[in-house]
């Protein structure tokens, strides 16, 4: 695949997976105060199923995309992996205070009697963007790019 090719869609598959993981935010019911529930089912699973293989695309082009990258230093490859590590912190800070965030509103997990989603798991329709979140849509990301550039180096050090 030639450079200019790849980079399109790189970008492409960055601008559909941001656009799916918006949507599932949009899909995802919040609960009311007074703690009447939606019967609906949980509509954003369709969104969902359409997320997974074309996010696992975008992770696998992120991947390719550091690993490919030329005239970087090994130096600077090592710094490029500090900073990916610092993001990735932020992003599991970010997560946990998510989770956190829901589990208040929610009154609790599934196995709580309190909770809106007693009984329910931890996949429904009010908890999607516990798993779909700008937090784990970096981190993926993040994940895959410092995976390339640590393979990268690898592989020039052989």
């Amino acid at each position: 695949m030639r450079r200019s090719s790849f980079y399109f869609w790189l970008l492409t598959f960055l601008f559909i997976s941001a656009s799916i993981f918006y949507l599932i935010d949009l899909m995802t019911f919040r609960a009311r105060p007074s703690g009447a529930i939606s019967g609906n089912g949980n509509p954003a699973i369709i969104i969902i199923l359409v997320a997974i293989p074309i996010y696992a695309v975008l992770l696998v082009m992120t991947s390719m995309f550091f690993y490919n990258v030329k005239r970087v230093t090994r130096i600077k490859k090592g710094l490029i992996i500090f900073f990916i590590s610092l993001l990735l912190v932020f992003c599991v800070l970010g997560e946990i205070n998510e989770v956190k965030w829901h589990l208040d509103t929610l009154n609790g997990g599934p196995n709580s009697s309190n909770s809106i989603i007693y009984r329910w798991g931890w996949f429904n329709q009010y908890t999607n963007t516990i798993f779909f979140n700008v937090n784990s849509f970096v981190f993926g990301i993040a994940l895959s790019g410092m995976l390339g550039c640590i393979l990268s180096i690898k592989k020039n050090r052989e």
